[in-house]
């Protein structure tokens, strides 16, 4: 991608809103028991409770058989896929027709002809019966995912229900707010006692002989230190600042989702921004920076953003090649954006055609492309520096969005090494389409810096966000329908 020589400005229109399909009924007697997100049990009784995204079937006692509807989209794509193929051999073997003669002149000849134009007719009839099969499964497992994802968003929301202060998508986000802040103020007594712990620790080391810190074992803790202190100065600020946290977890690396802004009357747009490779409570800060200078650059008030870091991330480079993180993330987003859809519709933006837009940077990118799959709700996909369309995405047909007509844009610095990566796919390595030049997208330009400098290299990776620069005035066009400029051929 290139840098632009004269860009050229287009307007994002605002589509008449569009009600979601409907939810199917549930089925049997359903017994719901604690577990992984998403997870439904149908049955007579309570079964052990499923992974995430999917849902269990069974008797009590029985063997427990999960369904994910994930997995079976993408079964219905390859049995779809499979039915092309026969439809393309019919198409050939219909071309071997023989012309009459083709058998010779003997008095037989006309028989052969006859018989193996019957042959035909019956390879023909196979294929053609094969291909209607094969299409009718491939329907009835996307009716079957279609309806699992349903049961399993019922099941949950009536369970959560009964959790007082809980995380859920039954829950308003006030009371996700007001539980949350309990949760970050537990972990910043626990926070602030492995500090102390450690810097006891790091003091004690440095009272140490050389040959002793060689053969005690010990470590430095500097690493562990600057972690804690990151962690404490992130809850403070978030308790002292009053900040609207959805969901929280301090464990590992951390899950945070954090709501900046409002959801009032005067609301006519949410982002969603989606990290990538390195995202842990750690480093949290400069994500919420990130989507903060948007929310405080619209003279309207009528931007909020969502900073969505519901999970593990990629620690490295290495382990970002790898599309499993992303098979675990993106259900959860598909999930989250039903959740803030249904708060946007009971809240006092409701009537004002919130339009959605959920971006995702670098290996954030991979996860927002397979959310699409899963059936994410947005009414703008954004890809920033992308790795990605999400694995084994390849056309506008491997998406399953909620709602129809998503508006699609991407941006790519000349020079990111992530564009070597983009479109190229080997086994469970790699994310699919490349975002840039996927159909329907529109590719935006990532320009200068504010000093006039071009945006290049590496660097440029991250640097897309600098402030006032040509991609975050772009980003902020896209977040808040407004005007965008384009790479020009």
């Amino acid at each position: 991608m290139s840098s632009p020589a004269s860009p050229t400005a287009a307007r994002i229109g605002t589509p008449a809103a569009t009600a979601a399909p409907g939810g199917a009924t549930a089925l049997g007697s359903a017994s719901i028991v604690p577990g992984s997100a998403g997870a439904t049990t149908l049955g007579s009784a309570s079964a052990a409770p499923g992974s995430a995204g999917a849902t269990t079937l069974g008797p009590a006692g029985g063997t427990a058989f999960f369904a994910r509807p994930s997995a079976l989209t993408r079964a219905a794509g390859t049995l779809a896929d499979r039915a092309g193929t026969l439809s393309t051999m019919d198409t050939e073997v219909a071309a071997t027709a023989l012309p009459a003669g083709a058998f010779g002149g003997v008095p037989e000849s006309a028989a052969l002809h006859q018989r193996y134009a019957e042959n035909l007719g019956t390879v023909r009839d196979r294929l053609r019966a094969g291909r209607q099969g094969l299409t009718g499964l491939a329907d009835g497992l996307r009716g079957s995912a279609t309806g699992y994802r349903a049961a399993d968003t019922d099941a949950a929301a009536g369970y959560r229900s009964l959790l007082a202060g809980e995380s859920s998508g039954s829950a308003s986000f006030d009371q996700l707010i007001a539980a949350n802040r309990d949760k970050v103020a537990a972990a910043l007594t626990s926070e602030q006692d492995t500090l102390a712990t450690l810097r006891a620790a790091q003091q004690a080391r440095s009272q140490e002989s050389f040959f002793q810190r060689l053969f005690d074992g010990g470590h430095d803790l500097s690493d562990e230190i600057d972690s804690a202190q990151s962690r404490v100065d992130l809850y403070r600020s978030i308790l002292d600042d009053n900040r609207k946290i959805l969901d929280f977890d301090p464990a590992g690396n951390g899950r945070i989702v954090e709501l900046i802004g409002d959801l009032d009357a005067g609301t006519h747009d949410v982002g969603v921004l989606v990290p990538g490779t390195f995202a842990n409570l750690d480093n949290y800060s400069g994500l919420y920076e990130r989507a903060k200078s948007f929310v405080d650059a619209d003279p309207t008030g009528g931007l909020a953003m969502v900073t969505w870091q519901d999970g593990d991330f990629p620690p490295n480079l290495v382990d970002a090649a790898s599309a499993s993180w992303s098979q675990d993330l993106s259900p959860r987003l598909a999930s989250f954006s039903h959740q803030l859809r249904g708060a946007i519709d009971s809240s006092a933006a409701a009537g004002n055609d919130v339009q959605v837009t959920v971006a995702g940077h670098s290996y954030g990118g991979a996860v927002v492309g397979l959310a699409e799959h899963d059936g994410l709700d947005a009414d703008r996909v954004l890809s920033i520096e992308s790795a990605g369309m999400g694995h084994d995405v390849w056309s506008p047909a491997d998406l399953h969005d909620t709602r129809p007509d998503v508006r699609h844009y991407s941006m790519t610095a000349p020079g990111d090494p992530i564009g070597y990566v983009q479109g190229v796919q080997l086994g469970n390595l790699g994310h699919g389409a490349d975002p840039d030049t996927f159909p329907g997208t529109v590719d935006l330009a990532t320009g200068n810096y504010p000093d006039g400098t071009e945006l290049h290299g590496v660097s440029a990776h991250s640097d897309v966000f600098t402030y006032h620069s040509d991609a975050w005035w772009n980003m902020y066009g896209v977040f808040t329908g407004g005007a965008v400029t384009m790479v020009t051929p």
